[in-house]
């Protein structure tokens, strides 16, 4: 509020005035309308309406009024981009449900009109970029859009809006679209993303190279692996857990039986052994003992039975080569 003040100083021999003014805002708030009639074609002449004033300033619940020259808007102290603070100089009236924003005839009380020939008309409206036609009949334009040009028929009157970077272009006029100054912030880098169509995860988009250097790159790479093969059979080695984990199921199995094999064939030895030392003759008191192996072959002759008072089947042979009865 404080650009709305008012300050005026005056000097005296001893003291300083100092007048200060400060402007009663009402709380009621009023929109600003901009009255534009809108003609109508009579053969070659068109009638429109005349408005009370150029623009009407209601309030927000739609039941009163206050109309505005020219001249009082610019009196107008601009609060910001969309409020303006105004003197209310003119009397608040009451609107009606039929009521009609038009100077009326006082004789007839109808809204008074206006007469001239028939002309083409294009008015900016608030919104940017947005124009009110009112076309005699027919009216040919071309709208350019960069590279593209779209020719359009208009008939009578209507509303038209068009991009920052077009124009409109008639036999009679150009109007050119107001181009918004604007700032653009990036919060990404600017990296053009790639995007690769799915056909190619069907067919070979893989450069051909010659078959040497396949073969080449195949060798080395069996080389390494063999390599590889060979250090980690090199770290299994060095643990016994590990290779106590590589047996197999099979080669338990053939370890068990070999070794039950093992077993079951020295205790078959012990048991013959047993069994042939039960079934062999006690020795007879005073009979000469077994002379040891000589090295010599015996001779088959030479041989002494010597008859005893023992059973006439107990007869021990000397030499393998005999036959025994």
């Amino acid at each position: 509020m404080y650009h709305l003040l008012t300050v005026k100083a005056r000097a005296s021999n001893k003291f300083i005035i100092f007048e200060i003014k400060i402007p009663l805002v009402s709380r009621d708030n009023f929109e600003l309308y901009n009255l534009i009639p809108i003609p109508q074609q009579i053969e070659n002449r068109m009638i429109s309406l005349v408005p009370i004033s150029n623009y009407v300033a209601v309030n927000m619940q739609k039941d009163s009024y206050v109309t505005i020259t020219e001249r009082d808007l610019h009196n107008c102290i601009e609060f910001d981009n969309d409020s303006h603070l105004c003197s209310l100089k003119q009397p608040i009236y009451q609107m009606k449900l039929d009521e009609h924003l038009c100077v009326k005839s006082q004789l007839s009380n109808q809204c008074q009109t206006m007469t001239s020939s028939c002309i083409d008309s294009w008015v900016e409206l608030n919104t940017i970029n947005t124009y009110l036609y009112f076309c005699c009949g027919q009216c040919s334009v071309r709208i350019i859009c960069e590279h593209q040009i779209t020719a359009e028929q208009l008939h009578k009157s209507g509303i038209m809006t068009i991009n920052e970077e077009c124009i409109i272009k008639s036999n009679v006029l150009t109007i050119y679209a107001h181009k918004t100054q604007s700032n653009t912030l990036k919060r990404e880098a600017d990296v053009i993303k790639i995007e690769i169509p799915p056909i190619n995860n069907i067919i070979n988009l893989s450069i051909p190279t010659s078959v040497e250097n396949q073969s080449l790159y195949s060798d080395h790479q069996e080389y390494f692996e063999e390599i590889d093969r060979q250090i980690k059979q090199l770290k299994d080695s060095a643990s016994a857990d590990v290779l106590t984990e590589r047996l197999s199921y099979h080669d338990v199995h053939h370890y068990v039986v070999i070794y039950l094999v093992l077993f079951a064939g020295v205790v078959i030895g012990i048991a013959v052994l047993v069994w042939r030392r039960r079934r062999a003759p006690a020795p007879l008191p005073g009979a000469p003992a077994a002379a040891p192996p000589s090295l010599t072959p015996p001779a088959r002759a030479d041989i002494e039975l010597r008859a005893t008072n023992f059973e006439p089947h107990a007869i021990k042979c000397v030499s393998e080569s005999v036959l025994c009865s």
